[in-house]
């Protein structure tokens, strides 16, 4: 299976600054009607693809295992002076460049010549500089909005796309962190936050790697939720859960020596027509609403009454394709008050070697 990936997800989103930064590096020239000049177009392109893979690997590839690690100051501090320091070099260096193929110098008497001190302090050397800056601030503010917001977010309510509530049909999964009440009494509160989070932020590449969308965190509990056609397809939804098992056994280590224990979860699955829209004023989210996610609820809760890691309602048994590395059995059925009633399943992986 060719599979969709976490670094997949990543090069699409450097594609995409990199791109938007080539384009208004394309548009400085325009802007400062430079339309004779050639050499402004070649340089204000060449800026902004540089650029834009710079922010890209940067931000991307770098920094982004630094991020959690780091406090905001810092992180400004950090990022205003490598930004910073990059770019005068890069236009400093770039302008020499084309300027001597244009004036048919060397490089190094163009860079320290006349020319390229007239362009510093008497040209346009400030003003590319603070283009430049502007635009990478903006680019990188719309990354860690859109990042911290969760996915597609940003851009769903800059579009508008759910200012009417719409009925969707989606896949969600609730996955709960086990013997929680236990962990928190025995770590005390500010170190089983720092477990959420250490679990939370292995986590995030499986889930992203399977089409996984992160809804909401819920105290231990993260809800995901899944486009119909990419839950289904590979039984994305259930590989999420599997591969969050791998990504935390990986880091094995890493819990036992910092919290004695290596954490376990346990998963609830449903799916089925919901509304989503927006909802709030000040505080603005895009919200699920509707009966599924009850019954996601009340299924991941059985989870740990008849000790089993994951249930699965018959509705998304009934819809999805399971591939031979998954067994699937009939664990029990959930019957509540409310007219609740259906056969409740367990996935389990096999052991292809055994076979």
């Amino acid at each position: 299976m060719k599979g969709h990936t976490y670094e997949g997800r990543k090069k699409k989103r450097a594609i995409l600054i990199i791109g938007v930064s080539t384009f208004f590096g394309l548009i400085y020239p325009v802007l400062s009607r430079e339309f004779g000049d050639k050499f402004a177009f070649i340089n204000g392109i060449t800026i902004g693809f540089l650029g834009g893979s710079f922010i890209s690997i940067f931000e991307l590839y770098i920094f982004n295992p630094l991020n959690k690690r780091i406090g905001f100051i810092k992180k400004l501090i950090f990022k205003s002076i490598v930004y910073l320091i990059f770019f005068v070099l890069l236009i400093v260096l770039l302008i020499a460049f084309t300027g001597s193929i244009e004036t048919k110098t060397s490089f190094i008497k163009y860079l320290t010549g006349e020319e390229m001190q007239y362009f510093i302090f008497e040209e346009d050397f400030f003003l590319i500089l603070q283009y430049t800056l502007f635009l990478t601030s903006a680019i990188i503010f719309t990354h860690q909005m859109s990042r911290k917001m969760g996915q597609k977010v940003l851009w769903n309510f800059v579009t508008g796309k759910y200012r009417e509530p719409k009925e969707v049909e989606r896949i969600f999964m609730f996955l709960d962190l086990n013997h929680s009440t236990v962990i928190a009494d025995k770590l005390g509160d500010v170190q089983y936050n720092y477990l959420l989070n250490d679990v939370f932020f292995d986590l995030t590449s499986s889930i992203l790697s399977t089409y996984g969308e992160i809804y909401r965190y819920v105290g231990d509990e993260i809800v995901i939720t899944w486009k119909m056609n990419k839950g289904l397809k590979y039984a994305n939804c259930f590989r999420t859960f599997f591969q969050s098992k791998y990504a935390i056994r990986s880091n094995r280590e890493k819990y036992l020596t910092k919290y004695g224990f290596v954490p376990t979860f346990s998963a609830g699955y449903h799916c089925g027509k919901v509304i989503v829209g927006e909802i709030g004023d000040v505080k603005s989210q895009i919200s699920y609403s509707g009966n599924v996610l009850y019954i996601t609820s009340s299924i991941e809760k059985l989870c740990k009454k008849i000790d089993k890691e994951i249930l699965v309602s018959e509705e998304l048994i009934k819809r999805i394709s399971l591939p031979e590395i998954y067994e699937m059995k009939l664990a029990g059925a959930i019957d509540q008050d409310d007219d609740i009633s259906m056969d409740l399943y367990t996935i389990s992986e096999i052991d292809m070697a055994n076979v």
